[in-house]
């Protein structure tokens, strides 16, 4: 997609362009947003599999077929946002997928403090937290795009980045705390969920 007349890009060109897209505040809402959502994924990524394996007794297999529920509800969501997006908007959106991602968490702590300990429990609410995510990933990517569209390259690259490195912070964290229940991930998952839908664009909050 590259024009083939552009210029090659130098170092400090790319450097320039980063540094431009952190000093624009509504790539950095769209960025952390994205984030702090995904991070929620990679919390449960890293503290589900002790606690159906190694807490619940269950095998590793068992963990795999409970695992398709949260392709099921990223692809979902994926599919909705291709579907509706441009009839209410990437703002909007971002809003309810956040929304959605806090119910989905705030379940799973109800069960987790009041139902049986099982990994239904688990994966059935992450569904909906996976189905949140699949509307503010990819409508936070193309809102942040956006912001500057001659740097959508160094857009991209730092959205991703920031990504996987929080949530590679917060899928270690969650590893080195208690794993005896799902309170400690779920407390992780909220606080990031919160971030993001505090954090999300301006005109879902407004409406």
């Amino acid at each position: 997609t590259r024009p083939a007349g552009l210029e090659r890009n130098t170092a400090s060109d790319v450097m320039r362009r980063t540094i431009g897209l952190l000093k624009k505040p509504e790539y950095l809402r769209y960025a952390i947003t994205s984030a702090t959502a995904s991070a929620a994924f990679f919390t449960f990524l890293g503290g589900a599999p002790h606690l159906v394996i190694e807490t619940m007794n269950r095998s590793p297999a068992e963990y795999g077929y409970w695992f398709v529920f949260m392709g099921l509800g990223y692809a979902t969501g994926n599919f909705t946002s291709a579907r509706i997006s441009h009839r209410f908007g990437i703002e909007n959106m971002i809003g309810i997928g956040n929304l959605l991602l806090v119910i989905g968490v705030l379940l799973m702590g109800v069960f987790a403090l009041w139902g049986p300990f099982h990994p239904a429990s688990l994966f059935l609410p992450v569904m909906l937290v996976t189905y949140g995510n699949g509307l503010v990933i990819p409508n936070a990517n193309a809102g942040a795009i956006q912001t500057d569209l001659k740097a959508a390259g160094a857009a991209s690259g730092l959205m991703g980045f920031t990504q996987m490195g929080l949530g590679a912070l917060t899928s270690y964290l969650v590893s080195k705390l208690p794993g005896e229940t799902a309170i400690p991930m779920i407390a992780i998952m909220l606080i990031t969920s919160i971030i993001a839908i505090v954090l999300s664009p301006p005109k879902f909050r407004s409406q």
